[in-house]
C-alpha cells in the first residue's frame, strides 16, 4: 500500500488471528537479532547459550523501547508491538539455522611479523 507522500507500507496479514503482528517490527527485531548472533559467532558458549542470549538481549532491547514509550505523549507503547518483536527475533533465528559459525579469516600468529 502506497500513502500519499509515496511512502512504502509494510503488507498486513490477512489472517485476523494474527492482525496484531506488525511486520516491520518483526523485520527490525530480526535483524538486531541476527547482528547480535554474528557479533557472539566466535565466543566459546554453547550454541543453546547463545541463541537464548541473542533472544533475550533482542526482547529485552525492545521491551525497554516499549516501556520508553509510555513516558513520551507522541507515542503509544503496545503489548502487541513487545510480541512483534519477540516473533521476528525468533523466526530469524530459527530460519538462520543457528549452528556455529566460525570467521573464515586465518588465525594470526605472532611469528609472522
Amino acid at each position: 500500500m502506497v500513502t500519499e507522500a509515496g511512502v512504502i507500507r509494510a503488507a498486513v496479514i490477512s489472517d485476523p488471528g494474527f492482525a496484531w503482528l506488525d511486520i516491520r517490527h518483526g523485520i527490525a527485531y530480526g535483524g538486531l537479532a541476527l547482528s547480535l548472533k554474528y557479533a557472539l559467532r566466535d565466543h566459546e558458549m554453547a550454541i543453546v547459550q547463545t541463541a537464548l542470549l541473542v533472544f533475550c538481549i533482542t526482547v529485552g532491547y525492545g521491551a525497554v523501547m516499549e516501556i520508553d514509550q509510555v513516558f513520551r505523549p507522541d507515542r503509544i507503547a503496545t503489548l502487541a508491538d513487545a510480541a512483534s518483536n519477540a516473533v521476528g527475533a525468533g523466526v530469524a533465528l530459527a530460519l538462520s539455522g543457528f549452528r556455529r559459525q566460525s570467521s573464515s579469516l586465518p588465525a594470526s600468529s605472532s611469528d609472522e611479523f
